[in-house]
């Protein structure tokens, strides 16, 4: 049996790479790089959140406003979160201890605005 070359292998690479890149990083494919705000109720007051996006789906920071939760608990633990999740790039960390409702409106805020951002959330919870 013999086989004809239909063609180059050279049209299917472009295609192959593409379909590798979207496999490789399936909740940043559609992220619009940016700053993103949001708020979620803490244990005394709305807790906010600035997060910065890069084109990759990397959270390049966040910045957490907790300053009406209690300041030695929720006023630390909130900031602390934030700097997790962008060390971890994962909305899967631990609560700070003593702020538990601070941390959780940390994550739902982070969250949020990552959905502004067009980022599928569930690749950061793993």
């Amino acid at each position: 049996m013999q086989y004809k070359n239909k063609g180059s292998i050279s049209g299917f690479l472009p295609v192959l790479a593409l379909l590798t890149l979207s496999v490789a990083n399936p909740g940043y494919a559609a992220v619009t790089p940016g700053e993103y705000s949001a708020q979620a109720l803490g244990l005394e007051s709305m807790v906010g959140v600035k997060v910065t996006i890069d084109k990759d789906g990397v959270i390049k920071n966040i910045v957490v406003d907790a300053s009406e939760e209690t300041p030695e608990l929720g006023g630390v633990g909130g900031p602390e979160v934030g700097k997790a999740i962008v060390e971890q790039q994962s909305l899967s960390v631990d609560a700070y201890t003593g702020a538990t409702m601070t941390s959780n409106a940390v994550l739902e805020a982070v969250e949020d605005a990552l959905k502004q951002s067009g980022a599928d959330v569930n690749a950061y919870k793993k």
